[in-house]
């Protein structure tokens, strides 16, 4: 059994649970501790799914990362919500990427990008 395959995983989901940590720490609606590692995961599995390749499964799901955050901005919005930063929607945007660029094997630079991300 070859156990390698569960590194990219592992990798997102930390990533993605230091970035959503910050996120529900800074008290935000749309996305928190939960929401940040399932959008690294689902770009890991976009990536892994697709050969380590960025491909249309990769692009799929991005534009349904989109389409959810915009469905949660509307949402805000009808609620008389006022203040429609952009802040956590560009940074659930990020993390997507970041899972998908640790699907394709490229963990360095999307560890510094968490790691920016979250400060």
């Amino acid at each position: 059994m070859n156990l390698g395959i569960y590194e990219p995983f592992a990798i997102a989901l930390g990533l993605g649970l230091l970035v959503g940590l910050q996120r529900q720490w800074q008290g935000t609606d749309i996305a928190g501790i939960r929401t940040f590692p399932l959008v690294a995961l689902l770009g890991t599995t976009t990536a892994v799914a697709g050969g380590g390749e960025v491909g249309w499964l990769s692009a799929a799901g991005l534009l349904s990362v989109a389409l959810l955050l915009v469905v949660a901005n509307i949402a805000k919005f009808n609620e008389g919500e006022d203040d429609l930063g952009m802040t956590t929607e560009m940074a659930a945007l990020l993390m997507y990427a970041i899972g998908t660029a640790v699907g394709c094997g490229h963990n360095g630079p999307a560890i510094v990008t968490a790691g920016v991300t979250a400060v």
